[in-house]
């Protein structure tokens, strides 16, 4: 059964100092400072399309709704993960800018790119002991699921190299002990 934990919360934005529930299941929440750092360090995010990749609770891509973004997209594979998110959608009445996929990573991002979707902002965070950045990042690359100008954010235990993912640069990077959020833009295409 899921449980409201004390601290998770909308932190900025139209839903701030909401509460959101939180699956029991060992998933591991952003904390309310490196989430701040992270959508502050964003600027101005209105009519962006967000996409919140093991979506966990779903927190990250309702923190964007509730700072402007037109759109979130919440992709997790886990059954009690799906059922927080589709709850904290329900309470918080964001059900017509909200859209859950219940699928593993790699189906999702295939199916989103038939369906023709686009990404201002994708948030990757995945277990720290499930990381495989690699083939993520090639695949949205693949299908061209990024914006022109759009961002990859991908929180980690540990700071990720540049030449590890040849078709992005990295343009910020921030620390929060072992947290590591990695900022990343598409390479232009040669032809």
């Amino acid at each position: 059964m899921p449980k409201k934990v004390e601290s998770l919360r909308i932190i900025s934005g139209t839903l701030r100092h909401r509460r959101i529930l939180f699956p029991t299941n060992g998933t591991r929440p952003t904390k309310d400072k490196v989430k701040e750092a992270l959508f502050s360090s964003l600027g101005n995010i209105n009519d962006k399309v967000f996409l919140d990749l093991y979506a966990g609770s779903g927190q990250m891509g309702l923190e964007a709704l509730s700072r402007g973004a037109t759109l979130s997209y919440f992709v997790d594979n886990n059954p009690e993960c799906i059922s927080v998110i589709k709850k904290n959608i329900d309470s918080l009445d964001l059900n017509e800018c909200s859209c859950v996929l219940r699928t593993n990573d790699r189906t999702a991002l295939e199916n989103l790119s038939q369906e023709g979707v686009k990404f201002d902002i994708i948030y990757i965070d995945p277990p720290y002991e499930e990381e495989h950045y690699s083939e993520i990042l090639d695949d949205i690359s693949r299908l061209s699921l990024l914006n022109n100008n759009g961002i990859i954010i991908i929180e980690s235990n540990h700071p990720l190299e540049e030449s590890d993912y040849p078709n992005y640069f990295i343009t910020k990077r921030k620390n929060f002990g072992f947290i590591n959020l990695t900022y990343l833009t598409r390479k232009e295409e040669t032809l």
